[in-house]
């Protein structure tokens, strides 16, 4: 096994500055998403999308009392409402578990945090249900360039993702990393009259190396990706030891 101390120079380039915001929308528990991919959305499609959005959701008819169905109860405890991924408490579960593989079988396991750039410009231009439809483009984008049934991938704040990457040492995260940037490059989000391309920063942690607790791992990946965002964001950035 290669010893990932020699793996930590990769670092990438830059571009806007990140901020959290911290939307006044949690409201957002009373819209539904349908699950479809929006990687090739259409403006048709997306005034058909968001105008679906403001119907009742299974959080909606929860607190209503209205019975829901098993495929209902697993959306409200496992998936974040918004996007087409884990909730927080859910996927740091996972990757948990995943932990516990990786230190008793002595294999790889790699964690990236993935914030989006330019997160407070977009609101300012196209205000909270633009921006709702561009992260859930934006994670589309992200959940196709990894591994289906294998890698995790989970919300983590407003703009945030965490990725875990099972089995795979700090070089495959890298083209893991790279080719979601490619493939943000490659896709046009657009919102009625508002057009852009996505930028992210990537910081990367792995086990053996860094830390033997998920919150640890997911920690450094966080602080090494604030750095990539200080730095100019568009970028991967692997934690040193």
């Amino acid at each position: 096994m290669t010893d990932p101390r020699d793996k930590n120079k990769m670092s990438g380039w830059g571009h806007a500055q990140d901020s959290i915001f911290d939307r006044a929308l949690r409201n957002s528990k009373s819209r539904n998403l349908p699950a479809k991919n929006v990687y090739d959305t259409n403006e048709t499609d997306v005034n058909k999308l968001l105008s679906q959005s403001l119907q009742p959701s299974i959080f909606a008819k929860k607190q209503e009392g209205v019975n829901l169905t098993v495929e209902e109860m697993e959306k409200l405890c496992f998936y974040d409402n918004l996007t087409h991924t884990y909730n927080y408490k859910y996927v740091m579960r996972k990757i948990r578990q995943e932990v516990y593989r990786a230190v008793r079988y002595q294999r790889w396991l790699t964690v990236m945090v993935v914030s989006v750039d330019s997160y407070l410009e977009y609101f300012e231009q196209v205000g909270f249900l633009g921006l709702d439809y561009l992260l859930l483009k934006i994670s589309n984008v992200i959940i196709g360039a990894l591994r289906k049934d294998i890698d995790l991938i989970g919300r983590y704040g407003d703009n945030r993702f965490i990725i875990a990457l099972p089995e795979t040492p700090p070089e495959g995260a890298i083209i893991v990393a790279n080719r979601i940037i490619n493939n943000l490059e490659r896709c046009d989000l657009q919102y009625q009259w508002f057009r852009t391309k996505a930028t992210v920063s990537i910081g990367i942690s792995f086990y053996p190396g860094h830390a033997h607790t998920a919150p640890e791992l997911v920690a450094l990946a966080d602080i090494v990706c604030d750095q990539a965002n200080l730095l100019g964001g568009d970028g991967v950035y692997v934690c040193p030891d």
